[in-house]
């Protein structure tokens, strides 16, 4: 059963790493450290999967047919699009080269692009800046159901479910909080992962086992979410926060039902985004990149023209947001059904 108000905020995730990446060609937007910070929605996607995998199938992974069921199906979830993406991306990369428009800094190879083709691009350093480089993160996110699923069989107490998830958690913080989040350190996209996951892991098993009671909680949190993002060149040690904070509200949110809260992130149009998010997510980037480059070619500066950019950025977001609606319809629920 899906919970439709925790899809919407999955919805708005996506969103605002959509909007992050029209910085490209929109460059008002780097004005905005709640933009500019927005890179940090994707360890909410982490938690989030991490509570919904639990949600789904913490007791119902027993035995190794029941893994070979769970990782076709999480494999027939993020693979289909992604192969799809994978040889658009080929094919514009290949255009970026003839045009002359590649960056300084590529790191699209035969090599890079079989690694993408075994989702193992994350895993190898600086492949996961290839291609399709937000794909990165369903890359990790793959290797970390494995993981999930493996501890899950073998080990049967929640109890000590619990206990290696809190443990998982910690090492993955104690690295985290030397190399931060960025790209500068291959093991640390893993990391990242494995710390949201085993987090949104942890909901799961303390929500139903946990009373809380406090209407103005989740309002304290939030607060303090904003609060992380709006502030400039953030510490690891902020970092780290925003993701326990992002737990804190899933957690307190899924225990208050906040009605106020929940009403509004039923909202059809917000339920529409959620449904569409991983489309919205995987498919944003190139146009976004070929936004940049097109204004390149053409010659056309918006840097002093905000009118432009607005324009621009409105035309950028309807244009991502059919285009997944269409992935989602043709690729996306074909796949995923099986």
């Amino acid at each position: 059963m899906k919970i439709n108000y925790l899809e919407s905020l999955r919805g708005i995730a996506s969103m605002m790493i959509v909007i992050l990446h029209a910085s490209l060609f929109t460059p008002y937007l780097k004005n905005f450290n709640f933009i500019e910070n927005s890179y940090l929605f994707v360890d909410f996607f982490f938690v989030l999967s991490g509570f919904v995998i639990s949600y789904k199938y913490l007791y119902n992974l027993k035995n190794k047919n029941d893994f070979i069921k769970f990782i076709k199906k999480r494999f027939l979830r993020l693979y289909p699009l992604h192969f799809f993406l994978l040889i658009i991306y080929l094919f514009f990369d290949y255009f970026q080269n003839y045009l002359g428009y590649q960056s300084e800094i590529n790191f699209n190879n035969l090599y890079s692009f079989f690694a993408n083709l075994t989702l193992t691009h994350a895993l190898i350093p600086d492949f996961g800046r290839s291609f399709n480089s937000v794909s990165w993160s369903i890359s990790v996110e793959f290797y970390t159901y494995i993981l999930f699923a493996l501890i899950i069989i073998f080990i049967s107490s929640i109890r000590l479910i619990t206990f290696i998830s809190i443990a998982l958690i910690f090492l993955s913080n104690f690295f985290l909080l030397d190399t931060g989040f960025n790209f500068n350190f291959t093991h640390n996209q893993i990391l990242r992962c494995i710390n949201g996951f085993f987090q949104g892991v942890l909901i799961y098993t303390f929500y139903k086992k946990i009373n809380f009671n406090n209407k103005y909680f989740l309002y304290l949190i939030l607060f303090f979410l904003l609060l992380i993002l709006s502030i400039e060149s953030l510490s690891n040690l902020l970092q780290i926060s925003f993701v326990i904070f992002v737990s804190a509200a899933i957690f307190i949110l899924l225990k208050e039902q906040n009605k106020i809260v929940i009403a509004l992130l039923e909202h059809k149009y917000l339920t529409f985004l959620g449904k569409i998010s991983y489309s919205t997510y995987m498919s944003h980037y190139i146009f976004a990149v070929g936004i940049k480059y097109l204004l390149l070619i053409i010659n056309f500066n918006i840097n002093d023209k905000l009118i432009y950019q607005f324009i621009i950025l409105l035309v950028y977001l309807s244009i991502v947001i059919l285009f997944s609606n269409i992935t989602y319809l043709l690729i996306e629920k074909k796949f995923y059904k099986k």
